[in-house]
């Protein structure tokens, strides 16, 4: 899965700390017109890096060890659709370290007057980064 690694701040003086977020890129557009217009947050330094399950990764470790990387957890769950007698899909990337607190913040944020928690289907992985040249690749980042 490619994502987009960004980062968001609050484009005044807010308390908002700076936070990265992973964002399919299919969705990145869209999703930086919405923060950036409807949430007032500032959303630069975007990198496109390729998300890998840890199964994956494990498997193809020769390969992968080669890129610098960024433990990133892919967080599913089906949420009622408003309206619409069906499910539909709900997947976040988030930071490894923060995925249990991000978790929870995202299905309050969709819970809605839900009467049960969702099946939350939690896929560790890495996000591998890109690198120029030799240099840079050498400071893996886990």
């Amino acid at each position: 899965m490619k994502l987009v690694r960004c980062r968001v701040q609050k484009s005044d003086d807010g308390l908002f700390e700076p936070d990265h977020r992973y964002i399919p890129v299919d969705e990145f557009h869209l999703w930086k017109y919405m923060m950036e217009s409807k949430h007032g947050l500032a959303v630069d330094e975007p990198q496109v890096m390729l998300w890998v399950s840890q199964e994956e990764y494990d498997g193809h470790r020769d390969f992968y060890d080669r890129f610098p990387r960024l433990p990133v957890t892919r967080v599913s769950f089906l949420n009622p659709c408003e309206g619409l007698e069906t499910l539909c899909p709900v997947t976040r990337y988030f930071a490894t370290d923060n995925a249990g607190e991000l978790t929870r913040l995202l299905v309050g944020h969709y819970k809605g007057t839900r009467v049960e928690e969702p099946d939350i289907v939690k896929k560790t992985g890495y996000c591998l980064v890109h690198v120029a040249d030799e240099k840079q690749q050498e400071s893996h980042v886990d």
